[in-house]
């Protein structure tokens, strides 16, 4: 199959399974809030964001995307197999280091999370033990994905993705039903895990030429991958200082009732997030080609024009819709106890209507090496979350928390901006104009119309909330359509359905 079949085949995969996620997670996350109780489902999200803040890869996932991809457009097997023979050694040598680490953090529980009561503690820290058992086990297979995307196997990355969302689902509901709790919520998905890790490296053995050599230790391409994956962890661990460290923030100076409202908040913003940069590690190849080739600066502006118009409406949809509507949905999904969530996603959403469609300019900065700019900046916008997070979610809760990664987000798109203009010479002017103020004009104009849907179709019931979003939808899309997509866009979509319809009646 060609690489743009491939990728276009992977694509419709990943937002189906991105459907399938999102669909099943509004259906099923109010439910297992309720059969396992908002403390145990604080205790859940807590025990996550703490063992993902431990298990950072040290930037050795991002390497293996940026070497292998590199390595390939060059032509060079043998450097494939020779990097990741090197970072897998080094993943077992941090893997041992993190056991270590979580291991002591085991015995002091109690001391970090004061506010929780005693048996929140114990059930916590069974919880802990599970999580970060399989989490360990996990750590050296991130490359996996890494791997797939570098080797452009994208329908089979997809599935995968896909296979694990709906095992969770349907295991996790049938667990639940039979009077499961929160320890059979975390045993299922460790199960599911290790099923879709083994499906991946079945496709890595059988579809790739593959073949990692563990013997090899030159010097040289060591010195390169600890220069390059030194800054990705500042970068990653500073990432972290943002929303996963929030829950571990809230617990210190709120209760597992403040963590339970923002991990209605992180699942929402993770939906949106998965949405807007689905694509995003299926251009790694592509981009490494275009630093191959002539013109690559002009090339690299188009693509990254091309694919943030594409981001951006989405996310513009995505955000108009919850503007308008996610007051109403918020009270329909759970109840007035998490209406702040609606609030808070808003602060958290916002900023990356800026920073989402840029998402091939930040790969485009790692395959160059670039990365360092990237750590510097996270850093600061991380350790000002942080000053600002403790002081605004002990006066306001939840929503001091989110107005403190609202702050960080708008800051960090400011420096990745000044990045992207000195190192990659991006067209800003371009950018601006073709993204931001086309595409954004059909979004204030909807925001302006539909402001008055609430008044004149007031009753609050899911069938209204449904005509609401299909209102709100097709105004978008047909505003966009006609004001804010170009003439050869316009042509391409009406080629595109036109051959679909010639095809569903032949």
């Amino acid at each position: 199959m060609n690489k743009t079949k491939e990728l276009k085949i992977g694509a419709v995969i990943a937002y189906i399974t991105i459907a399938i996620k999102i669909v099943s997670g509004l259906l099923y996350t109010p439910w297992i809030v309720e059969q396992i109780g908002d403390s145990d489902y604080g205790l859940y999200t807590l025990a996550n964001s703490l063992i993902n803040l431990f298990l950072f890869d040290f930037g050795l996932s991002a390497a293996t995307s940026r070497f292998v991809s590199k390595y390939l457009a060059e032509g060079r097997q043998d450097k494939v197999n020779r990097i990741l023979g090197v970072i897998y050694k080094l993943y077992l040598i941090i893997d041992a280091v993190i056991f270590v680490i979580l291991f002591v953090l085991s015995f002091f529980l109690e001391q970090i999370y004061s506010n929780l009561t005693s048996v929140e503690i114990q059930r916590f820290r069974v919880v802990f033990i599970i999580s970060g058992a399989f989490a360990l086990i996990n750590f050296p297979c991130v490359t996996f994905t890494g791997i797939l995307n570098s080797y452009e196997k994208f329908i089979a990355l997809k599935v995968a993705d896909a296979l694990y969302r709906i095992l969770t689902v349907v295991i996790t509901v049938v667990a639940l039903v039979c009077n499961g709790g929160l320890y059979t919520l975390v045993c299922v998905q460790v199960l599911v895990g290790l099923l879709v890790l083994a499906f991946k490296f079945y496709i890595i053995k059988r579809k790739t030429p593959l073949k990692v050599d563990f013997s090899y230790k030159e010097k040289g391409i060591f010195r390169e991958l600890f220069q390059f994956s030194l800054w990705i962890t500042v970068s990653t661990l500073s990432q972290r200082l943002i929303i996963g460290i929030t829950p571990s923030i809230l617990g210190m100076v709120s209760g597992s009732v403040a963590i339970a409202a923002f991990g209605i908040i992180s699942v929402l913003e993770n939906y949106i997030h998965m949405i807007t940069t689905a694509l995003n590690g299926m251009f790694m190849p592509k981009i490494s080609r275009i630093f191959t080739q002539e013109n690559a600066t002009e090339k690299l502006n188009n693509l990254i024009v091309r694919v943030g118009r594409f981001q951006f409406i989405l996310n513009g949809l995505i955000t108009t819709g919850f503007l308008l509507l996610g007051r109403e949905f918020i009270l329909l999904w759970l109840d007035e106890t998490y209406l702040v969530a609606y609030y808070g996603l808003l602060l958290v959403t916002v900023p990356n209507l800026f920073y989402y469609p840029m998402q091939i300019a930040n790969t485009a900065l790692v395959i160059k090496n670039h990365v360092k700019i990237q750590a510097i900046t996270n850093l600061i916008v991380g350790v000002i979350n942080v000053a600002l997070s403790f002081v605004l979610s002990a006066r306001y809760g939840v929503f001091g928390a989110c107005i403190a990664i609202f702050v960080a987000y708008m800051l960090r798109n400011i420096g990745y901006f000044a990045a992207y203009y000195k190192i990659l010479n991006l067209n800003i002017k371009k950018v601006v104009k073709e993204c931001y103020v086309s595409l954004g004009i059909p979004m204030l104009i909807t925001i302006a119309l539909g402001g008055g849907l609430n008044v004149v179709l007031s009753e609050l019931n899911w069938l209204m909330f449904a005509v609401k979003v299909v209102i709100v939808a097709v105004l978008y899309l047909l505003l966009t359509l006609f004001i804010g997509l170009n003439r050869q866009e316009r042509k391409a979509i009406t080629t595109a359905i036109a051959a679909i319809l010639k095809r569903g009646k032949s």
